[in-house]
């Protein structure tokens, strides 16, 4: 495809933008997903660093979920957050999917 596009007198911007940024939209889009979902699911690093932090300014749902289940013992609200993170995720992702048809080429 490069070599047609050289022929055809392409730039390399041209061939950066028409070629190879069609071709790596599959792996863009799998790294946006799954980073997104590791993003929404971070609590190693705020327990150890801050353990939420002063006055809870950085207490993640993540973190939340963690205090309510195991230090205050109510498992059934905690299994409620977790039920509601799961749903962020799950709309976060469909909406992620919905609008890679616009974008991720499948070639």
């Amino acid at each position: 495809m490069y070599e047609a596009a050289t022929v055809d007198g392409a730039g390399s911007w041209i061939k950066f933008r028409h070629i190879t940024l069609p071709g790596i939209s599959p792996i863009t889009f799998f790294i946006l997903v799954t980073s997104l979902i590791g993003a929404l699911q971070d609590f190693t690093r705020f327990i150890i660093m801050t353990a939420g932090g002063p006055n809870y300014s950085t207490t993640t749902i993540v973190y939340y979920l963690y205090t309510t289940a195991f230090q205050y013992n109510d498992m059934g609200f905690a299994s409620a957050i977790a039920w509601f993170v799961g749903f962020i995720i799950m709309i976060i992702t469909l909406i992620n999917f919905l609008a890679s048809k616009k974008w991720v080429h499948y070639n």
